[in-house]
């Protein structure tokens, strides 16, 4: 379980740091931002499972 933690935690600075490369872009590519917007919400999607799962787990 920790090790998938820090799988997304891996994913999610390199989200950011996408991010943070596109803000410096001069023309922002709209299609990269929709990418990046696509991912955070999957990553968001697979921390909630996961700590759902986990919570489940400690109450049984």
């Amino acid at each position: 379980m920790a090790q998938t933690l820090n799988e997304m935690e891996i994913i999610s600075k390199a989200i950011y740091s996408s991010y943070d490369l596109l803000k410096k872009e001069e023309v922002l590519a709209e299609n990269a931002l929709a990418s990046l917007k696509e991912a955070e919400e999957s990553l968001n999607k697979a921390i909630e499972y996961v700590l759902s799962n986990r919570r489940t787990e400690r109450t049984s």
